[in-house]
């Protein structure tokens, strides 16, 4: 990906990652208020932030990966030979490229096949709020095949 079109991706998942985080701190605190100053939480507001937060992991997963903050050994980019270097920038694209994909294949078809159950708390499909996983595996793996493995730099 070009620098301009990686910076602006970089900035609407960041951003999306940070609505999502805001929101569901929001809910949790009303979780905690209600329990304790009003003697009862809704059972909504559990169930809620629980798949809030999945919902924020995978926003933000592809904006870490853009940004390249993932938790790996940088160690080696730095001591190796350049000719393996790019061997295992190639070895960690492809893997994360066949990962993502294969998650969002089985998340895919496990959020469907829950198509008929609902949520005690929100009362809707639980296939609704587990679409999050291949969304956010299928952005991961879009990003990562656009992004490639002979990225510039760590920033944007």
């Amino acid at each position: 990906m070009n620098r301009k079109i990686t910076a602006r991706v970089a900035r609407y998942f960041h951003f999306l990652s940070c609505i999502a985080l805001s929101l569901n701190i929001t809910v949790l605190l009303y979780g905690v208020i209600s329990r304790y100053l009003l003697n009862g939480a809704p059972i909504w507001s559990d169930e809620l932030a629980r798949f809030m937060i999945i919902g924020t992991v995978m926003l933000t997963m592809s904006y870490v990966y853009i940004v390249d903050s993932h938790m790996r050994v940088t160690i080696l980019d730095q001591y190796l030979p350049t000719k393996i270097n790019l061997i295992i920038r190639i070895y960690r694209w492809v893997v994360v490229l066949l990962v993502s994909l294969l998650f969002f294949y089985g998340s895919y078809h496990y959020s469907i096949s829950l198509n008929r159950f609902s949520t005690l708390g929100l009362g809707v499909s639980k296939m609704i709020p587990l679409l999050a996983l291949p969304i956010g595996f299928g952005t991961l793996f879009l990003v990562a095949l656009f992004r490639g493995p002979f990225y510039e730099d760590k920033t944007c």
